[in-house]
């Protein structure tokens, strides 16, 4: 007979302890979007100039990020959280400050290492169709961070976040500090705020607008932290990403005053199912075309002011 003690019951709370930390953020920054941000907060300006998500777009995302997602952190993850966690001997004790920091460091290269080649072989033709909805957001928001089919979502996402860990610590406090502070991360990397230009003098550890532009050209930083699209050549950011989003801007111009060229470019690709606009935000709160396939940079349609 299999007994609860009381380490398998932090064991079990993790995975929904984290979701909720992400929720938490997110409805703050959903809250930002549709109502403003906060008198008293810094004021933050968008990465990419597009229009705000509205009610419809953020409506749009709850079938996955609260209905599957969400299902599946507070009941799939938990009891194979526990067994791999009771397998591996973790216990729930804290580490010593040094020893803190030296695992947040291991765990945060490894985590890096599987999530950055889990990214890229998502955005492989072949294996596309798992990683697609993620990119239905060119400039996404803070909730779209969950916004991934299941395989996706427990394989290249989520699940890592609690089961790389304890291969490399049994100290359960560190583990739980790792999946709220990457959650956080998960959700402000995802906002469309940009948080790098006013927590500039945080150096290293301040948050980072490099995932943003991952989502509007597709085909860069593929990594969390950068170190992998530093040394493979993907990593574009900051005047090397404004100078792709004014060209893409300008030629987007180019495009909308020569209707051919327009025509040509909206016809998709063979086997493709092309940029289509989203469906319940239209308006001017529309969010622009999705990408549908791997290495489509199609310019936005609607949506009117920034």
């Amino acid at each position: 007979m299999w007994e609860l003690t009381s380490d398998d019951c932090f064991f079990l709370a993790l995975s929904p302890a984290v979701a909720l930390a992400y929720g938490a953020v997110c409805s703050a920054f959903m809250y930002a979007d549709l109502h403003g941000l906060p008198a008293f907060l810094p004021k933050l300006k968008k990465v990419q100039p597009k229009p705000l998500p509205t009610r419809e777009d953020y409506a749009g995302l709850w079938s996955v990020v609260l209905g599957q997602n969400l299902c599946i952190s507070f009941f799939l993850l938990p009891p194979l959280t526990l067994m791999l966690y009771r397998l591996l001997g973790v216990q729930v004790s804290s580490p010593s400050l040094p020893q803190l920091v030296i695992e947040f460091v291991l765990i945060g290269a490894a985590y890096d290492t599987w999530f950055t080649v889990c990214h890229r072989l998502f955005h492989m033709p072949s294996f596309y169709h798992l990683h697609k909805r993620h990119h239905t957001w060119k400039a996404p928001c803070a909730f779209e961070g969950g916004y991934f089919d299941a395989l996706d979502f427990i394989v290249g996402n989520y699940g890592p976040m609690l089961w790389i860990p304890p291969f490399i610590t049994r100290h359960f406090f560190t583990i739980l500090l790792f999946g709220v502070l990457g959650a956080l991360s998960v959700a402000v990397s995802h906002s469309g705020y940009d948080f790098e230009s006013t927590f500039w003098f945080l150096g290293p550890i301040k948050p980072t607008v490099r995932h943003d532009a991952h989502h509007e050209f597709f085909n860069v930083n593929y990594s969390h932290f950068g170190f992998w699209d530093w040394l493979f050549g993907t990593l574009v950011i900051g005047e090397d990403a404004a100078a792709k989003r004014r060209a893409a801007g300008a030629n987007a111009v180019a495009v909308e005053g020569d209707g051919s060229k327009a025509d040509a470019r909206a016809a998709p690709a063979p086997g493709d199912g092309g940029a289509r606009p989203r469906t319940g935000g239209g308006g001017s709160g529309s969010r622009g075309p999705r990408s549908s396939s791997p290495g489509s940079t199609a310019p936005r349609g609607g949506g009117d002011g920034g």
